[in-house]
């Protein structure tokens, strides 16, 4: 039903119609004829729920599926973990941290491995969401913490690629600002091989970019030219500083021209289509 109310948005004449129906599907979760879900109607709820535009209503749904959890007992398995987990996620998202965070922790301890069925994928998830919180209030050490053991429980696990390149991406980040551009460009790099075997082009683009910004800083402008014109040949679009003036602020076009002008006869030498963004740039 949740899935049909959502398909059913074009079809609604107005926003306000689209609200009642999710209303509806908030009530159906709630009450669900006094029943306990099974853990294949959790999970199809919960993913149709995620689907939501509306932070707020996906979370008043989800606090429903909490309840029904809450009233059915059923508070020490991997399902109620992952109710839990979604909340926390979404409160992050609606900057309710307090909340989030004393969820996600209710939801380690409920996840603890002397639990019920407990989950390594979802507490890999949970420490991404923690890394999030410290990240926010700039408590970098504690964020790096959470997402390094994000990226290690997600070693050899398929299902967690997604959480391991978000947290990479993150720690790439952290390291900027921290002022250690190497161990950013480090954690970049390590990204980036990741996205290219995954195909994620998305990420791969965001850690070439914050791989250059890193390279920028570190005062290493040829390399971070040289490094540009070499990864774009790995995706399907050109890339080009050049066309983007606003992740490098402080550095005019000219300067930009002459040292690419120092870069371009060697990374041709190794790949000559990689020039071609260059002259497309002029």
């Amino acid at each position: 039903m949740i899935l049909w109310i959502f398909r059913l948005r074009k079809k609604l004449i107005s926003d306000c119609t689209y609200v009642i129906a999710l209303t509806i599907a908030v009530f159906f979760i709630a009450n669900a004829f006094g029943q306990c879900y099974n853990e294949k109607e959790l999970f199809y709820d919960i993913e149709s729920i995620n689907k939501w535009p509306d932070n707020l209503q996906k979370l008043k749904a989800l606090y429903s599926l909490k309840k029904r959890a809450d009233s059915c007992k059923l508070t020490d398995d991997s399902g109620y973990v992952v109710i839990l987990k979604n909340i926390s996620n979404t409160e992050l998202k609606l900057q309710n941290y307090n909340t989030a965070l004393s969820i996600a922790l209710l939801a380690l301890k409920v996840n603890e491995p002397a639990g019920k069925r407990s989950s390594k994928i979802l507490s890999a998830q949970i420490y991404l969401i923690l890394g999030h919180y410290y990240d926010h209030f700039l408590l970098f050490k504690k964020a790096l913490g959470y997402y390094d053991s994000t990226i290690y429980a997600a070693d050899n696990q398929p299902a967690l690629v997604t959480d391991m390149i978000e947290a990479r991406l993150s720690k790439a980040y952290i390291y900027f600002r921290m002022g250690d551009f190497q161990k950013g460009i480090d954690e970049s790099t390590l990204g980036l091989h990741t996205s290219l075997l995954t195909k994620d082009t998305i990420s791969y683009v965001r850690f070439l970019n914050q791989r250059a910004q890193s390279f920028f800083y570190q005062n290493n402008l040829s390399q971070m030219i040289v490094s540009m014109l070499d990864h774009a040949m790995n995706i399907p679009v050109v890339i080009s500083i050049f066309t983007a003036p606003e992740i490098f602020p402080e550095f005019g076009f000219r300067q930009l021209f002459d040292e690419a002008g120092k870069c371009i006869i060697p990374a041709a030498s190794v790949h000559p289509k990689s020039a071609r963004p260059l002259t497309m740039a002029r």
